[in-house]
């Protein structure tokens, strides 16, 4: 009995160690996304930037994530709520498993527009794998919290 417990002990452990190291943050609710951080490297935006529109975003994701050369893009509000929406382009062959640079330009109705005053002007950036197939388990997204000037 006493094995079986530290069995079990040994595999939770090896478990959380693996998905830890995957950048998978384990606190959080089990979803269809996948995240991966290390799929997209954005070179002129990080966590709690101030951000306004239109904006230009440049930097490299793995070829996978990119349909036709194009990367989907969504901006939502503190609630969730889709702001503003468009793609980046891929700037090289994007049909290979390597990163591959981008750059485009996005652009959002800031919260502040709000008709009732009462907003948050946080939000979130978010990289969408592109998946033309539908399934569930080609879902990917980085997601990038921002603030909106």
């Amino acid at each position: 009995m006493v094995l079986a417990s530290a069995l079990m002990l040994i595999v939770a452990v090896e478990f959380i160690v693996m998905l830890s190291s995957k950048n998978i943050d384990v606190s959080a609710p089990f979803s269809n996304l996948s995240f991966d951080k290390e799929s997209v490297i954005v070179y002129n935006l990080k966590e709690g930037d101030t951000v306004s529109s239109p904006m230009i975003l440049t930097g490299q994701a793995k070829g996978p994530w990119f349909f036709e050369g194009t990367l989907p893009i969504v901006v939502v509000d503190w609630d969730g709520l889709i702001i503003g929406d468009g793609y980046v382009q891929a700037t090289s062959d994007w049909m290979i498993e390597g990163y591959v640079s981008f750059e485009g330009l996005v652009s959002f109705t800031s919260p502040a527009n709000n008709v009732s005053g009462t907003y948050s002007n946080k939000g979130a950036i978010i990289f969408k794998k592109d998946n033309p197939s539908g399934l569930p388990e080609n879902d990917a997204a980085i997601e990038i919290p921002v603030v909106f000037e």
